[in-house]
């Protein structure tokens, strides 16, 4: 169902049409806003007799003629609601990104990046999310783009050189996100507790734009994890400490200074329909030092603080960082396991917290993370291992489940889909059958999975896809109108037919994401004969960045 109407928001121009998506709970699932610069009015919008989509008429002075205005013709696609009962539900994959930038040097004040730049690095993250069925990406760090460090600088030629470099990343930031857009991937910004760089990012690259602006986030993500007391030093506010004020104490003052970033950005959100959505992250609702009043076995303030942060945002990020054993594989996220790691009582409890008096959507997130602990010198992908704790603690998770070439020299089928289908038949298990305590369950939806990056950025064996099931990559009509491929299947000449001219280049990848054949674009016929048998990807990319995949059969 949607409901549409007209508002004077904080976005581009004046008056907006203004689209509110619900699913059939009633709860809003996606806030646009349509537009020109200036002021826009939609009159009367009828909806399409055979697909889920809407159409507006209306009057807009954005472009044109301005005394007189112009015509207003526009339209958005919404679920059709019958599917949520008649057909099968896809929830989306969420991927965070740690390395885009990787924070600013403390010698010179300039930007270190890692992928932003880099137009392989690039390259290769969007073909991840594409072979991976990866929609959105939430991205770290970013903050260091829009703090206040430039003004701190008191020389003004060395302040020039910071802004100007600052400026620079920007410009290569919009550039990247642009390049994801194009490729229908939607970019988060993952804030920290720097609430000045957070109001700056909501000012200046999520609320001031409508939705297809050059460098747009499509929504904002917390993570400032209050419930690890001793990773801050002071509190923003005041600049005490753990030490002044006590583990209660400081606790107590990091959960409110957790709260008043979320009701910044709950704010944007209901101001600014560009703001489509507003997340959190959170791995525990209590106090993990020891000796805390409201520790893990305090029911009552665990409660109250998991709805007080559920009624707050559209989702949250649960974390299910579970360890691998050679019995549960780390699958065990919210059964009765017979595993050692004390976190997965907690992570079951978690569960039955949500739900009170409303409905909670939550994304459960997962890591890939593994370490080999038979190696010398160590194997590992991601941390490795922390050694300022005792002991140690071994960042070892779903890697060797996910069956990297470090275990295994042969992919297997244990892929994304696995670990998630897993953790969906777990949490339908609890849902048909609730044990005690679980009497909110049906208010839990899962809306989403995350997936961290480690994946990817960390570990030379994960950096191509790990057995993407068969339907991920779909050609759309889009791809089929623009370029004809054929035959397919083929045993021996390839042929491709469409705007060549617009190609900057095309390539041929196994199906885990090797590069098979680099094609000369000047031509349209290819011999693979020589080619093996089996699935691969065709990959042509347009000058404007914009990608499109074939699945291609040698017979």
């Amino acid at each position: 169902m949607v409901a549409t109407g007209i508002r004077d928001n904080k976005g581009e121009g004046g008056n907006d049409v203004f689209v509110c998506h619900f699913d059939n709970q009633g709860e809003v699932t996606l806030e646009e806003t349509l537009g020109s610069i200036e002021n826009d009015k939609a009159n009367h919008s009828a909806s399409h007799p055979l697909k889920p989509a809407l159409f507006f008429t209306g009057y807009h002075k954005g472009y044109g003629v301005e005394t007189s205005g112009n015509a207003y013709v526009s339209g958005v696609l919404f679920q059709d609601l019958e599917s949520l009962f008649t057909g099968s539900c896809e929830v989306p994959r969420y991927m965070f990104v740690d390395n885009l930038v990787q924070g600013r040097n403390v010698n010179s004040g300039l930007i270190e990046k890692e992928i932003l730049g880099s137009q392989s690095k690039t390259n290769d993250l969007i073909n991840y999310c594409n072979l991976n069925n990866i929609d959105f990406i939430s991205i770290y760090k970013l903050g260091f783009l829009f703090d206040n460090y430039w003004r701190t600088i008191p020389c003004p030629f060395y302040l020039q050189y910071i802004v100007d470099d600052r400026n620079f990343a920007i410009n290569q930031l919009d550039s990247f996100i642009t390049k994801c857009h194009n490729n229908q991937i939607r970019v988060g910004y993952i804030a920290d507790r720097d609430s000045l760089a957070l109001r700056e990012i909501i000012r200046k690259k999520i609320g001031s734009y409508n939705f297809s602006h050059p460098g747009k986030f499509n929504y904002i993500q917390l993570e400032h994890e209050f419930w690890n007391i001793n990773s801050y030093a002071y509190i923003l506010s005041d600049s005490s400490t753990l030490t002044s004020n006590g583990i209660d104490t400081h606790f107590t003052k990091l959960f409110n200074e957790h709260l008043d970033l979320l009701t910044i950005m709950d704010t944007a959100k209901s101001n600014d329909g560009n703001v489509w959505k507003v997340f959190d992250y959170v791995a525990y609702f209590f106090n993990r030092a020891s000796g805390a009043i409201e520790n893990y076995s305090n029911t009552t303030a665990r409660k109250n603080k998991t709805k007080l942060i559920g009624d707050t945002v559209d989702a949250i990020f649960t974390t299910y960082y579970q360890e691998y054993d050679t019995t549960n594989f780390g699958l065990d996220f919210i059964e009765p396991s017979s595993s050692s790691d004390f976190q997965l009582p907690r992570f079951r409890e978690r569960l039955s917290d949500y739900g009170d008096g409303r409905i909670h959507n939550i994304i459960p997130t997962f890591s890939a993370e593994y370490y080999d602990y038979d190696t010398v010198p160590e194997i590992y992908c991601g941390f490795g291992k922390d050694t300022t704790s005792s002991p140690y603690y071994y960042y070892d998770y779903l890697g060797k489940h996910l069956d990297g070439p470090a275990f295994n020299n042969n992919y297997s089928s244990n892929d994304f889909n696995s670990v998630e289908y897993e953790y969906l038949t777990q949490h339908n298990n609890i849902i048909q059958s609730p044990p005690s305590g679980f009497s909110n369950i049906n208010n839990v939806n899962v809306a989403g999975f995350g997936w961290l990056d480690k994946t990817l950025n960390s570990c030379f064996e994960f950096s191509y896809p790990i057995g993407s099931s068969n339907d991920i990559l779909v050609n759309t009509k889009s791809d089929q109108n623009l370029f004809i491929v054929y035959p397919n299947p083929i045993s021996s000449v390839l042929k491709i037919n469409g705007k060549i001219e617009q190609v900057k280049e095309i390539n041929l990848y196994d199906f885990y994401g090797r590069q098979v054949i680099f094609f000369q674009i000047s031509k349209t016929s290819f011999d693979l004969s020589n080619l093996s048998k089996g699935l691969y990807i065709l990959r042509i990319v347009e000058n404007s960045d914009k990608i499109h995949n074939f699945k291609i059969v040698k017979q």
